[in-house]
């Protein structure tokens, strides 16, 4: 009886994916791109070869680093959906993932050459191998491969592109700088501005820190492109040159004694990228150090010797003796730094009080003396009367 119905469920399996096919199906696949439009944004076209619609909620695009865009939507089968993703993607190489509600990875294109201005790369026919397409066609079907270039001449060196960094120490300290050497070679961008920085980050995470040395200032790595270190490439777009890096040890990033990715990022004068050098591993030892005593000069802060939070104490207090990383040092000096008063202290003076009595008293005395003085002058003209 088990067999039967085990046999019997087994033909009907079958049958279903005889009628329905589409059961086996891939699902939607990356099926076109442009990495450097002239206008508006960076673009991935998908393409849905089933014979049934695919719900796209909580899909989403990544690039080599993060998320590029979440997507939404459900793509009709045999039909096609661009998504535009700012301008994430590198325009000399990068890789593109497309994954699934549930974090799969449906699929993944990596390019490491440069197509061009408003080239796109896709698959021919939709589906197919990927190729340098002929014309873009965003948000429908693919036409045919550009044509193959001649055998003669020769491919022109022009097209080569490379960003490389050199020099760097497989250790440093937190406190310690260094400079590593870069070679940037891309031929079709002469005479061309570009903004670059180094960055520190852990493997597998997308924090990056580092400080780096423009003119006699550190830059944060998290700063504006703008603020980050200027250069031009030649007349046949190459530069090479050193940057001066230190590690950030103030930011999240940063974890301590531990090993680190180190790169530098590209961008361009409108702000595109970064695009990024090839990887080196650093190890970034956290420098202890023991804290300084110190004194503090109050007289200078215009404060009270008495003052119970900022005056002398009078009481010897016996604290030991402490070893601290650098970094809590610095970040417990930089919280409790004390601040200059603006202005010494308003002393309210009260107003002496006017004893009335006094005056008062003084007139009553030479009102008083004025008929007694009357009376010894009348007393002495009587005399001088009698005497004559």
């Amino acid at each position: 009886m088990a067999k039967t119905i085990l046999s019997s469920l087994f033909f009907v399996i079958i049958f279903f994916i005889l009628i329905h096919p589409d059961v086996l199906a891939e699902s939607a696949v990356i099926n076109e791109f442009m990495a450097n439009p002239s206008s508006g944004y960076d673009w991935v076209e998908l393409y849905n070869p089933t014979t049934s619609s695919v719900d796209l909620t909580n899909w989403i695009l990544v690039d080599s680093t993060s998320t590029m865009k979440t997507l939404s939507g459900t793509i009709s089968a045999g039909g096609f959906m661009a998504f535009e993703v700012s301008t994430r993607l590198n325009k000399t190489s990068d890789s593109i993932y497309l994954k699934d509600s549930g974090g799969s990875t449906i699929d993944n294109y990596s390019y490491t050459t440069e197509p061009g201005a408003d080239v796109s790369i896709g698959r021919s026919p939709d589906g197919g191998s990927w190729t340098t397409l002929a014309s873009s066609s965003k948000g429908s079907s693919n036409g045919g491969a550009s044509p193959s270039p001649s055998p003669t001449p020769s491919p022109s060196p022009s097209s080569a592109s490379s960003f490389t960094i050199s020099n760097v120490p497989s250790s440093i300290d937190s406190t310690q700088t260094f400079t590593t050497s870069i070679t940037l070679e891309l031929s079709s961008y002469p005479n061309t501005k570009f903004y670059l920085k180094g960055a520190f980050v852990k493997s597998g995470s997308t924090n990056y820190f580092g400080y780096t040395k423009v003119n006699d200032s550190w830059v944060k790595n998290n700063n504006t492109y703008s603020d980050q270190y200027s250069i031009t490439t030649d007349s046949s777009g190459k530069w090479s040159g050193s940057l001066e890096i230190q590690p950030d040890v103030f930011d999240s990033g940063y974890e301590g004694t531990n090993d680190y990715i180190f790169k530098v990022g590209r961008y361009t004068s409108s702000g595109n990228g970064p695009t990024w050098s090839n990887e080196i591993t650093i190890k970034i030892n956290a420098k202890e150090v023991e804290m300084a005593e110190e004194n503090i000069n109050l007289s200078a802060l215009s404060v009270p010797k008495s003052s119970s939070v900022l005056g002398e104490s009078k009481k010897q207090e016996d604290l030991p003796e402490t070893v601290y990383s650098l970094e809590r040092y610095k970040k417990s000096a930089s919280r409790s730094a004390l601040a200059t008063p603006s202005s010494k202290p308003k002393t309210k003076v009260k107003g002496e009080r006017i004893n009335f009595l006094i005056p008062l008293g003084a007139i009553l005395v030479i009102i008083g003396a004025i008929p007694i003085s009357y009376a010894i002058y009348h007393q002495f003209r009587k005399r001088n009367q009698r005497a004559s």
